[in-house]
């Protein structure tokens, strides 16, 4: 399913005008976080180390790239990237974290990024 966001993400390694419809795309498809949900439906997500030294929320473009870098008895939640955005306001993400390509969120980014959705959908 998000093969083709996947590769509409890894042509923007080379096309960076591609960017816009990149997010544009991405808010609008389910991602893979690793975490569970409580009792309550609250979401608990694990968090991993940045080559910075800072902590960050990982989510994978694909179930199949999640399982392959973390293991096939992953605990995992599926979620909307922009609702993923919006709740995560202020921590930083990286996507496709052991990926040759991994792509890390930083909170004022993913302000811009949600901002941005607002005023494409005016």
């Amino acid at each position: 399913m998000n093969e083709s966001l996947q590769e509409l993400y890894t042509s923007t390694l080379n096309h960076p005008e591609q960017y816009a419809a990149f997010y544009q795309q991405l808010l609008r498809s389910e991602v893979f976080c690793l975490g569970a949900r409580d009792e309550q439906q609250h979401l608990h997500f694990q968090l991993l180390q940045t080559e910075q030294g800072e902590q960050a929320i990982p989510f994978f473009l694909s179930l199949a790239m999640l399982q392959q870098d973390v293991g096939a008895d992953a605990e995992f939640v599926m979620i909307n990237a922009e609702k993923l955005f919006s709740i995560t306001k202020g921590a930083t993400l990286v996507m496709n974290p052991t990926s040759d390509n991994s792509k890390e969120f930083l909170p004022d980014e993913v302000d811009a990024i949600l901002n941005f959705s607002k005023n494409e959908s005016l």
